[in-house]
């Protein structure tokens, strides 16, 4: 397994934190998985490899501390140092605000997510226990950014807790077909790790 070691991380920082991939992510590699299956991280590095699978992006589905979100924010500083390619990580939150910003017209952020090489929704769901956002207006931004990504052959990764199953009952069979045609689906299993990789991180 490629480790994606990156030797002059201070260097990166600021580039990372501007595509939100934040601290806690900035010196894990692939190599500090420990889930599961640890040749899933094999297959989830390949598609960090734009000539393998160019405009296919990717839904990594998995329960709470699998590694969901480490492996994406890896994958995505390895778009950046090794293929200089443009990223985003975001929150499906973040996409409505930047959606009804644009409506104002600051539509800086909201083109940034339609058009950047690379997004990532982090924790697709996770907005329900807390958001008192209509469902209508979540679909009308999601399906805004992510069919102007479909058409423009832009991957789109996303990471849930949710099937695909509860992903159409609750954002609609529309939207979740688009999802369907614009990634592969990847399951992560095994046990909540995410304590143990964090504590590596105070090393």
């Amino acid at each position: 397994m490629e480790s994606t070691h990156f030797s002059n991380v201070e260097a990166y920082a600021p580039l990372f934190n501007r595509c939100g991939i934040f601290e806690r992510w900035h010196y894990l590699t692939y190599a500090d998985f420990k889930g599961g299956n640890s040749d899933i991280a094999t297959v989830i590095a390949e598609y960090a490899e734009p000539e393998v699978h160019k405009e296919k992006g990717i839904i990594i589905r998995g329960t709470n501390g699998t590694g969901k979100s480490m492996l994406m924010n890896i994958s995505f500083k390895k778009l950046i140092v090794k293929h200089k390619k443009t990223v985003f990580i975001t929150t499906l939150d973040s996409i409505v605000k930047a959606y009804t910003n644009s409506w104002r017209g600051d539509n800086e952020v909201l083109e940034n997510m339609k058009n950047c090489d690379y997004l990532g929704l982090d924790d697709l769901g996770k907005e329900f226990a807390t958001s008192g956002t209509s469902i209508d207006l979540i679909v009308a931004a999601l399906d805004l950014v992510l069919r102007h990504r479909f058409n423009r052959l832009k991957p789109t990764w996303i990471t849930t807790n949710e099937s695909l199953t509860e992903i159409k009952k609750v954002y609609g069979k529309s939207l979740a077909s688009l999802i369907g045609r614009s990634c592969d689906s990847i399951t992560l299993n095994g046990d909540d790790y995410s304590a143990q990789v964090h504590k590596n991180l105070d090393r």
